[in-house]
């Protein structure tokens, strides 16, 4: 939890993955930002596939940390369905942001 913490406040991520957005589907109720935030999360643990990171999210409580009580996080056909509708521009120009800062701070 540290290190997530160390990397909102150095990267700022949490105001970058709040911007992404999605194309409305109304049976989905999921955010494009739980959707990120999710995807990132399993990038960032190295996981395999989405059902690992969807179990890891539903079963471990640090994890709930990272997200607000309302929000709603799915099951896996509802997470699927909802990256099949979010912008990949958005996630690209987090990644090069990441990137970037990187660079600057001489990590990468």
């Amino acid at each position: 939890m540290k290190i997530l913490n160390f990397l909102n406040k150095e990267y700022h991520i949490s105001k970058q993955i709040t911007s992404v957005s999605r194309e409305k589907n109304k049976k989905i109720k999921i955010k494009a930002s739980t959707i990120a935030k999710m995807l990132f999360m399993g990038m960032f643990c190295r996981e395999k596939s989405i059902n690992q990171i969807i179990k890891k999210v539903h079963k471990r409580k640090k994890y709930k940390n990272l997200f607000y009580k309302k929000e709603i996080i799915q099951k896996m056909h509802g997470f699927r369905e909802g990256i099949k509708d979010i912008n990949l521009e958005d996630l690209k120009q987090i990644n090069k942001n990441i990137i970037r800062k990187a660079k600057e701070n001489k990590m990468y």
